[in-house]
């Protein structure tokens, strides 16, 4: 089995560790496989764009396979967020305290 990393290593350039890149990648990688998924819902529901002899069993695993990326790529722009806003406002704390004011 693979293991697919919440938020990848490669694929957003060179500018992979600036938080904002990485927000964007992770948001556009959920847009994207959610709009997927809500075609292939659109499509596979009643049987209206698929095969009527299609079992409901594969359907419904295509249809769970189809949320797997968009749904682990929510919880990553989330705590990528949760963590720079920790980050800047740590910095932001030792700043006032170095500066005396």
């Amino acid at each position: 089995m693979h293991r697919v990393p919440a938020v990848p290593d490669r694929g957003t350039g060179r500018h992979g560790d600036t938080t904002t890149a990485v927000v964007l990648y992770a948001a556009a990688m959920s847009v994207t496989g959610f709009a997927s998924a809500g075609l292939w819902l659109y499509a596979s529901r009643r049987h209206r764009l698929i095969e009527p002899d299609l079992d409901r069993r594969l359907v419904r695993h295509l249809t769970l396979r189809a949320l797997v990326v968009p749904t682990a790529f929510l919880p990553s722009s989330r705590q990528i967020l949760r963590n720079s806003a920790s980050r800047f406002c740590s910095d932001g704390v030792d700043t006032v305290l170095r500066n005396g004011a």
